[in-house]
């Protein structure tokens, strides 16, 4: 039998969860579907699924999974990154695209690979930013960051 998991997303709060191939269902994140599940042991996020399924999507962004402190988005500003400091530290891994990246005064480039870190309450955002820019976001820690 195969194990292999698909994504799809609970009703509460539509972070992603696994769902035993086996079963016939198709992922949430191509369907739209909000599956009722608790467990918070994600093996796999698909990029090619959250992309799709953050097509659909409203915001900029969307939220894939949670487990405690920890969580797990993707996130596609449009034009602008409007977005404001956060309560948890966090880290960037870019997808694809490319740009500039403002933490605080300090400002460097970025490409697809990259990771960037930004402690918790750090103004920061992604300036001059190709139309296909995407990234993860992984917050993590307590709310006002891990301290040093």
């Amino acid at each position: 039998m195969d194990e292999t998991p698909a994504i799809f997303g609970a009703p509460s709060r539509g972070h992603p969860r696994e769902l035993p191939a086996d079963t016939g269902a198709a992922p949430a994140c191509l369907t739209g579907r909000l599956m009722h599940d608790d467990r918070d042991d994600l093996l796999r996020i698909s990029l090619t699924e959250a992309v799709e399924r953050l097509a659909s999507e409203l915001k900029p962004f969307m939220v894939l999974f949670r487990r405690g402190e920890f969580s797990v988005e993707l996130f596609a500003p449009r034009g602008t990154d409007t977005q404001q400091p956060h309560d948890q530290d966090e880290a960037y891994i870019v997808t694809s695209g490319s740009g500039m990246f403002r933490r605080g005064e300090e400002r460097v480039p970025f490409q697809q690979g990259d990771l960037l870190f930004v402690a918790a309450g750090i103004p920061h955002r992604f300036e001059e930013f190709t139309d296909d820019f995407r990234t993860w976001v992984i917050f993590f820690g307590p709310k006002g960051g891990q301290g040093e």
